[in-house]
Parts: structure tokens; sequence; C-alpha cells
């Protein structure tokens, strides 16, 4: 599993003093199927109010449901005002994968790409004859093995 952390910056100048809005997201984005996908993303010094912060997957808004959880927290200091937001999808298959972005008030966005490898068995367990015949299969696949290998 690999992590990541992506920035961008912008600078505003304003009565002679300047601020440097940026963006991050932060997060694991290799994940395996099954696993829970969590991102967060950062947005610090900007100069606006927040009008919206929106989370996206290949330039589609997410919206929460049973399975994608979208938290956001914005604290407004003397004149800047930073925000941040944790985006969690739980149980992750391979339609996950993607390119997510995080965009606040049409002003800034930064995005990372996702992976999702595995696949997760969600068929019946071989039970009766196919059981025996699978445990045969393995079996004589290490006898196999053991003499010929």
């Amino acid at each position: 599993m690999s992590s990541v952390t992506s920035s961008c910056i912008i600078l505003f100048c304003m009565a002679g003093l300047n601020f440097a809005a940026q963006i991050s997201i932060r997060g694991q984005t290799s994940l395996a199927a099954g696993d829970t996908l969590m991102l967060v993303c950062n947005g610090t010094d900007l100069q606006t109010p927040l009008s919206n912060l929106d989370w996206l997957k290949n330039d589609k808004t997410l919206s929460p449901d049973k399975r994608i959880s979208i938290a956001v927290s914005s604290k407004l200091s003397d004149r800047t005002r930073n925000v941040s937001s944790n985006l969690s999808i739980s149980h992750v298959t391979e339609q996950d994968a993607g390119r997510y972005t995080c965009k606040i008030s049409n002003e800034m966005m930064e995005f990372v790409n996702v992976q999702v490898s595995g696949m997760v068995f969600t068929g019946r367990v071989p039970s009766g004859s196919d059981a025996m015949s699978l445990s045969a299969t393995a079996s004589l696949l290490l006898v196999f093995t053991v003499f010929f290998g």
C-alpha cells in the first residue's frame, strides 16, 4: 500500500499583505478490494468565504450514501480561513479506483489517483462433492509439487 500527499499553492496579494492559499490531500492511494479509502483534504489560508467543498471521482461529484461518508470542518482566524474534509469509502472495489479531486469554492482543486487491486470473494463456499473435488485437487497438486517440484 502506498500513501501520498499532494498540494497546490495559490498566492494572494491584498492591501500589501501576502497570503499563500494552499490545498493538499493526504491518504492511502493503493488499496486492496474490501479496504476502506480514507482521504483528507486541507485548505489553508483561504481568503474567500467557504461557499462549498466538493469531492469528485473522475470529475463527477460524490454524494454521501451507505458506503460514502464526507465530513467538512472550517476554522476562521484573523484574516484567513482553514478548511478540512474527510472522505471515507468503505468496502472498496475495483470500480472505486480513479481520480479523486477535492474542490474548494471553484477556486482551488487538488487530486490524487487511487488504485484498488484484488478481488473479494462474494460467491458461495464450496460444499459437499464440490468441496471434496477442490480438496482432492489441492492434495494432488501438493503431492505433485513434493515429488516432482
